[in-house]
């Protein structure tokens, strides 16, 4: 299972985001209801539930149920060109290794992924969409441990850099796509092994 910690200063879930740019919205999970995630805040997420434990920052957080093996969920806000966000993350079930993966949408089109991968020696990675392959970045993550990613984009060439808890960022590498008017949804997505 994943946990989302949310926080959207550019933010988003525990899952948390931040930026010093524009977001794309701003989310508290404090507000939410414990439960079901689905239907509050915007959010679509059949799958997600609030709860009062394991959190980042405050009271509640977002984690993934452990069934169907793969879950998404999403919300829509601000259409914007160049950006920043941060999200904190926390693989809490060693039982169940896979993937956890953050997506940045223009509507329903991925434009930018990155992504704890278990398989991949428990390493973050984002897809470099000048070669289509995921690159690794940052340190090797943990179960149980708090991760906070960022993502910062931008128009002028349609790329994205990264960093993990406020490290080194990478290169600025070519999003999965261009864009045409921005980024507006930011996508979650965890698949269980």
């Amino acid at each position: 299972k994943v946990i989302f910690g949310l926080l959207f200063f550019c933010g988003i879930l525990a899952w948390g985001f931040g930026v010093s740019a524009a977001t794309i919205f701003t989310d508290s999970f404090e507000s939410y209801n414990a439960g079901m995630l689905h239907g509050q805040g915007g959010w679509w997420a059949p799958h997600y539930l609030v709860s009062a434990g394991q959190v980042k920052e405050g009271t509640k957080s977002v984690s993934a149920s452990s069934s169907p093996a793969s879950t998404t969920a999403f919300k829509s806000g601000a259409l914007l060109n160049d950006g920043q966000i941060t999200v904190y993350v926390r693989r809490f079930d060693a039982n169940q290794p896979g993937i956890f993966s953050f997506i940045l949408r223009e509507g329903a089109a991925t434009k930018i992924e990155v992504r704890g991968n278990f398989g991949a020696q428990r390493k973050f990675q984002y897809i470099d969409g000048a070669t289509g392959s995921y690159v690794n970045f940052g340190p090797e993550f943990n179960f149980e441990q708090w991760y906070g990613f960022q993502i910062q984009w931008r128009s002028s060439d349609h790329s994205a850099r990264y960093n993990v808890d406020g490290g080194s960022w990478t290169n600025w590498a070519p999003g999965i796509a261009p864009w045409t008017s921005g980024l507006d949804t930011v996508q979650l997505e965890t698949i269980n092994a």
